[in-house]
Formats: C-alpha cells, structure tokens, sequence
C-alpha cells in the first residue's frame, strides 16, 4: 500500500478518497467522543432519565463534586492521603491520586455528594493498585451512606468499580479500608455517584454536579439508539410514584386499595405501587387534578403500568370537554390501545411485564380537570368487585405538548427537565467544515413531526444560513442561504422511524437521498455561509422536539448522488 503524503492527503488511491471529516457514532460507541474530527460539547441544566443498557431507567449525572480532586475529601483512621495528581489516569492526564491504607478496617476518606436521594444508587471508582515493599493486600471498599460494599480487589492496571445501594442515611461517599485490615496503596480517580442501577459514561465534576448525555435504548431489545437529545418539559403531576398520598385521592375519589412500594418498577428498585379493586361493582379509580389548563394547548398524560390479574387499564379526564383524553389500554402482549374516545393514545412496551400508556389531547377550556386510571372489563370502567384483582402503577407524567418525552419524576411539586444542547462551534467547527462543498449524513429517529425536530443542523446562527436534516412534512432537508430557502423532500416522515438521510452539496448542485431512496436535487441555492453545527438542533441553541441520534458523518467533499444512495440504504 502507498503512503505516501499525498495519498494520505486525499489524492487518488488515498485512505481517506471521500474526505470524512467528522465521525460520530453515538450508537456504537455510546459516547460524545468523535472517531474522527472534534467531539461536540454537550450541556443540560438539570438531570434527565433515559433508558439504560438493561432495559430499566436510570439518570446521567454525576453527583459527587470533585470528582478528580480527593484532597478535599475527609482523611479519617488508617489512612494517608498521598497527594494530588501523582499519577496518570485513565484519561491519559496526570491527575490521579494517591492513597495509603497503613493497617485496621477504620480507614476512610469521604465527603458529603450533592443531596441524599432515595431509592437506587451506584456509585463507581476507577482504582489501581500501586505494589510496594510492605503491601500485603489489594482489597478496598466503597461507601454511601451508612452502606458499605464487600472487599473488592483492585489489580494494577485501572479498572472501575461498581457498588449499587439502596442506603438513605447521608450523602458521604468515598473509599474504605477493607474488612481484612491490611495494608495497601492505591491511585484513585474519577469517583462517581448518580440515581438508578446502572453507572454511565464517567463525568468529571468540580464544585457542582454535572448532567450528561443521554445514551438511550431499546427497552426490549436492549440495542442502544443512540444519542437522545429533547426539548424542556415540566412534569405537573404529582406524587408520580405515590398513588398511596392524599394527591392521587381528590375529593375522597380513590377507592382502589394501594399497596405502597410493592414491587420492581422500570426504575430497578420496589418503588412500584399496587392497587387492588374492593368488594363491590363499581368504578374503581386513583385520581389527581390537573393545574390549570390553557384553553387551545395541547396536554399529553402517561403513567407505567402492569397487569396482574386486571389486564385493562382507562386512562380518561373527568371532564372530557376540558380536557378530551379517554382511552383503554391492554397490557399484555406488545401492549395494545383497546379504545380511544378521546384524544390520541399509544402504548410502549418496556421490560418485565411494563407497559408505558400514553395519551395526548388539546384543552377546550382553561381550567382546571382531573385525570382518573381505572381497571377496566372488556371496554367498561365498571368493574365487579372481589378484593383481590389488582394491577400495579409507576411514573405518573402530566406535561405540555403533543408527544410524550423521557419519564421525570416528582414528589410534592412539579419538576423541570431542562433543554439538551450538544454544539461544535469555534476552531472545532472550522477544524472539520469546508465552507466550499461537503456531505452530511445522519442516522436518527425522530420522536415526533413537527417541523422543529432536527438531527443535524449547520448555522451561522440564524435562519437565513443554514442547512438542516429536520422532520416535518413534505422537507426532510432546508438549505436556506441569504434568507432564500430550498427544501428537499422525499418522503412525509413518521414518528419513531429510523431514517438515514445524507446530503451533499456545493453551489447549484444539492442532492438528497433518504433510506436509500432516489436522489432529490436543487440545482439553484447557493452555499449557506455557517460557523455551527447543532446536534439534535438548528441553530445550535436549545430548540423543540426530540429525536435520538444513532451516528453524523460529515465529508468535505460533495459526495456523488450514487453514493448518497449507497450510504443510506
């Protein structure tokens, strides 16, 4: 093989013929980090769920501070803390620490994480063990809490650990000495603590928790779909966990006995209530009001839910005039919406007999309703009585818009899941972009139509440059350049489809394909002058919709109509 300069360059017969620029392959790697090209800066103001590896929901974040920097961590019994950035970390840079447990079982170093959380935890440690003279041990435990983990031993190569907790007494965290007392030397670096029962990527903190990207997945097959990037919702309903509280029992309407904590939710741990019927035939029902509604805004309503013996839940307002949702779902099977009276409805199937029920409707008034679940027999809401049939809910949401997004959960007051924003701009973007022709393509699956949604969008910040593969009917690609605008359209895309849309161009020559679909052209735009790009979004600013993103490629050459097709099939 040639390797000559020239060739690697990007001349005939070269490594790299179509001048790939950008690689990222959010599905495969389940990472930010670029195989090729710069990786993007991703920020979120507030934490957020997604759907882990293993089929439950877990949050990104990381909610130890100083996650690098243990010398403003509590030395106390037998230990030494060593110094700061002795070593080299699993990142390559020298910031590890170093610690000495000389003897005893009361050695510790911890300090106080951001907020004592209940429920499932992990908290996770990458650690080495440095061999020396008087070392006669490997073995080192994690702490939350009043929770300690068993002996783990560590090697000398890095490696991270796991412990999962459940423990509520405090927010200390940190590493222990082990319960054989020996003495050891450890490097120690990236500490990590965060809700659920799976760890993510590593996030490094400072003097504040950071929220991460989200890498979510199937919650059957378990493949990873990618890079998950929404709009800011706010979850209204209340007590989202808790059917047994006075909120889910407006106006003394709740006469479905509620077993509390009774099982495994979609979360991994027993926070999953079971409500069973009564003795009479009736209509059974938890109810919670909804605040006030804006009359003409659209509402969509969701909860958790698993059959024992009632297989049929209603998920309906007491007023449909305010609000028009009514609907029957079966959870069974792929899960199936039995009847819609009002509204749209949709069901999602997760792991271990869950189903997510979702329906959505457009407020007729603006006041306020209430929503009622219900066990239902065939299509009715009257249901007779034994007092022992029951059905168990978790995950209450009560949110603004007409597609439902990741579950957020509540107590006593309503919660904010703010805006995903994953950017490149600056000397990253110029590092990869060729102002005079390129190639985009992006494999992603949009959550909802709405002609905001976007994949991939290159800006200058405004929308008189920029071109765009978003999802809206009748123009999948906008090319806009001195405010006049192409759109390029080859299909009207659905909801929760995968598409692989890749798009070349350079001046009066633009072309389109779509799942390997004929190649779409525009033989008058101009290139739009840009110095962004938004994943997941526009103009490179927090926008509407959401989509999950599987992997972006860019080239810096416009690619032949022929090969849009080939890579896109």
């Amino acid at each position: 093989m040639n390797y000559s300069l020239g060739n690697m360059l990007g001349g005939a017969g070269a490594l790299n013929p179509d001048k790939l620029a950008l690689n990222l392959q959010f599905a495969t790697d389940k990472t930010l980090t670029a195989r090729r090209g710069p990786t993007p800066v991703f920020t979120r103001a507030s934490t957020a769920t997604h759907v882990g590896p293993t089929g439950l929901i877990g949050h990104a974040e990381n909610l130890a501070i100083y996650s690098e920097q243990f010398n403003f961590y509590t030395e106390s019994g037998n230990i030494v803390y060593e110094g700061s950035n002795l070593a080299t970390a699993p990142n390559g840079t020298l910031t590890a620490d170093r610690i000495r447990f000389t003897g005893g079982t009361t050695g510790s170093l911890l300090r106080s994480s951001t907020g004592a959380f209940a429920g499932s935890k992990v908290i996770t440690l990458w650690v080495k063990h440095v061999p020396t003279s008087d070392v006669v041990g490997a073995a080192f435990r994690l702490k939350f809490g009043d929770a300690v983990s068993s002996d783990f031993t560590a090697t000398t190569q890095w490696q991270r650990f796991e412990f999962v907790t459940t423990d509520n007494a405090s927010s200390f965290l940190g590493i222990v000495a082990p319960s054989t007392g020996s003495t050891q030397t450890f490097d120690i670096w990236g500490i990590q603590y965060q809700r659920g029962t799976f760890s993510t990527e590593y996030l490094p903190t400072t003097t504040a928790a950071v929220y991460g990207a989200r890498f979510d997945h199937d919650p059957i097959t378990l493949a990873c779909r990618g890079l998950l990037i929404e709009e800011t919702r706010t979850n209204t309903g209340l007590q989202s966990e808790a059917f047994d509280t006075s909120t889910w029992d407006l106006g003394a309407g709740r006469n479905l006995t509620v077993a509390a904590n009774n099982i495994t939710s979609p979360f991994g741990t027993a926070t999953a209530d079971k409500l069973t019927v009564g003795a009479t035939t009736t209509i059974y029902q938890v109810v919670q009001a909804t605040p006030t509604l804006t009359s003409g805004t659209t509402y969509t309503v969701s909860g958790f839910f698993k059959a024992n013996e009632v297989t049929r839940i209603a998920i309906y307002a007491t007023t449909t005039a305010t609000l028009p949702v009514s609907a029957i779902f079966e959870l069974t099977g792929s899960g199936t919406v039995v009847q819609t009276s009002f509204g749209t409805a949709s069901i999602q199937r997760f792991g271990n007999g869950w189903y997510r029920c979702i329906i959505t409707g457009t407020a007729g008034a603006s006041i306020p309703t209430s929503i009622r679940i219900s066990p239902v027999t065939g299509t009715s809401t009257t249901y007779t009585g034994n007092s022992i049939d029951s059905f168990y809910a978790w995950g209450y949401q009560f949110e603004i818009g007409a597609f439902v997004t990741s579950y957020i959960p509540t107590t006593t007051a309503s919660v904010v899941r703010s805006a995903d924003l994953c950017t490149i701009t600056g000397a990253n973007f110029t590092s990869f972009y060729n102002q005079s022709e390129g190639t985009f393509y992006a494999e992603s699956r949009p959550s909802t139509v709405n002609g905001t949604t976007t994949a991939f969008g290159l800006s200058n910040g405004t929308s008189n440059e920029r071109w765009l593969n978003r999802f809206t009917q009748n123009e999948q690609v906008t090319i806009t350049s001195a405010g006049t605008e192409s759109a390029l359209d080859a299909l009207n895309p659905v909801a929760g489809t995968l598409y692989k849309v890749a798009t070349a161009g350079k001046i009066n020559d633009f072309a389109m394909s779509i799942n390997g679909l004929a190649v779409v052209t525009d033989t008058s735009q101009p290139m739009p002058v840009v110095d962004r790009a938004g994943i997941g979004s526009a103009l490179a600013v927090a926008g509407g919709g959401s989509v999950t993103i599987a992997s972006i490629r860019y080239y810096k050459k416009r690619l032949a109509n022929v090969k849009l097709q080939t890579l896109t099939a």
